[in-house]
């Protein structure tokens, strides 16, 4: 494994423990539902990093799925941040 291929592995924690602090601080209507989705896919686009960094096999698999987690993770963050200037 190069130092490059770790980084976001490496920085990935942060992110996820500002979004669950963040998500913590939504209104109760949207905790249970938006809040809950955008906590878990954080913590499974940090699995498939850990595949991705530490598996040959999977590398290619698990980056398409982080990919994919990050495109459906940036939709609920827009949605997220639509609601709240509405309200």
């Amino acid at each position: 494994m190069a130092p490059s291929e770790a980084v976001l592995l490496a920085r990935w924690p942060r992110i996820v423990r500002e979004l669950m602090t963040r998500t913590n601080q939504f209104p109760k209507r949207f905790r249970f539902t938006l809040s809950q989705r955008i906590d878990d896919l954080s913590l499974s686009i940090m699995g498939n990093l850990v595949d991705a960094t530490y598996s040959r096999s999977r590398r290619k698999m698990a980056l398409e799925e982080v990919n994919l987690g990050l495109e459906k993770l940036r939709l609920l963050l827009r949605i997220a941040f639509l609601t709240s200037s509405k309200s």
